[in-house]
């Protein structure tokens, strides 16, 4: 009977005793927790898939020396510096090469900006 009644009192109890703004308080400080914690896995994340990237490329110049004998060094012994006579010469040839990796470098600045602008625009109707 006694521990009903308590129970009664425990439950009548008005909780109107807290400060004021107290329930927002421990809502931005568990919404901040939740924000920090999501960081954090996209971080772990993002490390986890970069170590791993690292290791099977590492894997594949492994494979490749160890049991196909296939040396990365032979591969750039035969790639010679020009001269600095014949550099008027090569300028010359790498003038389509070097316009056509500036189109590319723009078009690929611009096309991140879109990317950029769009993501931006869309995390913020996310939030709304």
């Amino acid at each position: 009977m006694k521990t009903d009644n308590a129970l009664k009192k425990a439950l009548s109890r008005n909780t109107s005793e807290l400060p004021y703004g107290f329930e927002d308080r421990v809502m931005r400080q568990i919404m901040l927790e939740v924000e920090r914690k999501g960081k954090l896995s996209y971080y772990r994340a993002l490390g986890l898939v970069s170590f791993v990237s690292l290791a099977l490329i590492a894997g594949v110049f492994f494979v490749l020396n160890t049991y196909f004998g296939f040396n990365f060094l032979d591969l750039f012994a035969s790639i010679r510096m020009p001269s600095i006579e014949s550099a008027s010469v090569l300028t010359n040839q790498a003038r389509p090469i070097i316009a056509f990796s500036i189109y590319i470098a723009v078009l690929m600045l611009f096309l991140l900006g879109i990317d950029y602008f769009f993501r931006k625009q869309f995390r913020k109707s996310r939030k709304d």
